[in-house]
């Protein structure tokens, strides 16, 4: 008996290369994330933020539908992990004029954030006083 071979998914199957290199970018770029996610300033103090794009704006309706369904699903998943392990997370949705491929230096309109994730809190930049429990005896810090 003929084993049925399935395709590979649509996410699996090699990309393309780019067709100019991307430039390297610098910088903190969580408050351009909050901006775009309709001015969610609370993402600019996340630890850091999952981000599932693509998508063409010239693309079929179906493949809208099956990319924003995939990326609702990638971060969904990703959600339950970082619950199960512990970690603080968000969804983040609401994105406006999110083009990551532009921002990025690649052609505008073929690499738009579908979906996200904020994942846990921004160190501070002050070091915080250790619990009392955690506090050796006869010392204090400061609160």
């Amino acid at each position: 008996m003929r084993r049925r071979r399935h395709p590979r998914p649509r996410s699996a199957r090699p990309r393309p290369p780019h067709r100019h290199p991307v430039p390297p970018r610098r910088g903190d770029a969580r408050p351009s994330l909050a901006h775009w996610a309709a001015g969610q300033l609370w993402l600019a103090d996340t630890g850091a933020a999952l981000l599932a794009h693509g998508c063409p704006s010239d693309a079929p309706a179906s493949q809208i539908r099956h990319d924003h369904l995939a990326a609702g699903f990638a971060a969904g998943t990703a959600h339950a992990h970082a619950a199960a392990e512990g970690i603080n997370a968000r969804p983040v949705g609401s994105w406006q004029q999110a083009d990551l491929g532009a921002a990025l230096g690649d052609t505008p309109g073929h690499d738009w954030v579908l979906h996200g994730l904020a994942l846990g809190a921004a160190m501070s930049r002050r070091p915080r006083p250790a619990p009392d429990h955690l506090t050796p005896p006869g010392e204090t810090y400061p609160r």
